[in-house]
């Protein structure tokens, strides 16, 4: 189990709402191009859902160079992309159907990237109440290797580093970490790219 000191700053988890939903299972996959940059980000997402009536679940991100594609659970997407605080941008993704408090459903999505300009050498994932059975992977392209790469704690979505450890890739070129729970924290991966 995982505890940080937070997730978003008081003033950011008012903006962004009380959360409707209880994660059962987050699997995130990361990928990226042969420039270094994100090419893509799949998603598989058990939900249960907190409330009667739960009809939605926020796509957030820290960026809005993004495409975003609905899979299984979803009828398609609310709107366009609104940014309640600095740094997140949000889409409503509509559920196929909506849930009864206790209710769960899987849930499948992906994103693509289009920067202009490189991005932090990171992939974070942040958790704003609790998620349980966290997996997080993210898979560099064999012709732009990172140097180095650490498993890290963030203090929240705006703060530094607070806990890190060396990881190393796979023969896939990826790394991975596995969390039961997680709750409150910013987590993922940093890395430096080689000269």
């Amino acid at each position: 189990m995982l505890s940080g000191p937070r997730a978003f700053r008081e003033d950011q988890a008012d903006a962004l709402g009380r959360p409707q939903i209880k994660t059962l299972s987050l699997h995130d996959h990361h990928y990226l191009g042969p420039d270094g940059l994100p090419q893509r980000h799949r998603v598989i997402h058990v939900i249960e859902s907190l409330a009667d009536g739960v009809d939605r679940v926020p796509y957030r991100a820290d960026t809005n160079a993004l495409t975003i594609e609905v899979g299984q659970g979803f009828s398609g997407l609310a709107g366009p992309l609104y940014q309640p605080v600095a740094d997140v941008f949000v889409v409503d993704m509509l559920l196929a159907k909506p849930l009864a408090a206790g209710e769960t459903a899987t849930l499948e999505y992906s994103s693509s990237f289009r920067y202009q300009a490189p991005p932090p050498p990171e992939f974070r994932r942040i958790v704003q109440s609790f998620a349980e059975n966290l997996d997080i992977r993210v898979e560099f392209h064999p012709a732009r290797l990172p140097g180095s790469v650490v498993w890290a704690v963030w203090d929240g979505i705006d703060g530094p580093i607070i806990e890190q450890e060396n990881v190393t890739l796979d023969s896939q070129f990826a790394v991975h970490r596995y969390l039961r729970l997680a709750e409150q924290t910013a987590v993922g991966f940093h890395w430096e790219w080689s000269p």
